[in-house]
C-alpha cells in the first residue's frame, strides 16, 4: 500500500499545510500532482478528493503487519493498535485477545464466540479495554502496534518504511 508523506508546503492556504511529516492517502499519480483525500477538519469522517504538489510530498510504501504476529501480540498482552478506519480516520485503540480479559461467551451474542471472531483473517476482532466491548479493524490498515504494559513506549511494529 502506498501513501504520501507531506515533506513541505510553501503556501499556508493549501489543505495539507499543517500536515508536514504526516501520511495522507495516495489515490493516483497525476502529471504534476498526487491525488489524495482531505478531511474537512470539522466533521469526523468527511473526506473529499484534493491534490498535493509533487514537490511537497514523497511516496512511501507501507508494509503490512503479519496477521499471525499481530494475533500473538494481542493474545499475550494489552496492545495499543493504531489503524486507519475504513472512512479514512485515524484510530488508536487499547485492545487485547487475552483470555482472562475477555468476557465469557453469551449464547445470544455471536461476536463473543471465538469461532465467529476468528472467521475472517483480514478482519481482527478484539476486546477494546477502554470501551469494554468488541471492536474490529482491518489488519491491512494497522499502522502501529505498541505494548501498553511497557508504558506504550515499546513499539512492536510500525508500518512506515525506513
Amino acid at each position: 500500500m502506498k501513501q504520501l508523506r507531506i515533506i513541505s508546503c510553501d503556501d499556508s492556504h493549501k489543505w495539507y499545510a499543517n500536515k508536514i511529516g504526516q501520511l495522507v492517502p495516495l489515490l493516483a499519480i497525476e502529471a504534476r500532482e498526487y491525488k489524495s483525500l482531505e478531511d474537512d477538519g470539522i466533521t469526523e469522517g468527511h473526506r473529499f478528493v484534493n491534490f498535493v504538489s509533487k514537490e511537497d510530498a514523497v511516496i512511501e510504501e507501507i508494509k503490512m503487519i503479519d496477521t499471525k504476529v499481530l494475533l500473538t501480540l494481542l493474545k499475550e498482552s494489552i496492545q495499543v493498535v493504531t489503524f486507519t478506519k475504513v472512512n479514512g480516520d485515524k484510530r488508536v485503540m487499547t485492545c487485547t485477545l487475552m483470555e482472562d480479559k475477555i468476557p465469557a461467551a453469551k449464547k445470544d451474542d455471536s461476536i463473543t464466540h471465538k469461532k465467529v471472531r476468528e472467521y475472517n483473517d483480514k478482519i481482527c476482532v478484539v476486546w477494546d479495554v477502554k470501551a469494554s466491548g468488541f471492536r474490529s479493524f482491518r489488519v491491512e490498515n494497522v499502522t502501529e502496534v505498541s505494548d501498553i504494559e511497557l508504558g506504550g513506549t515499546s513499539v512492536c511494529y510500525t508500518s512506515t518504511a525506513n
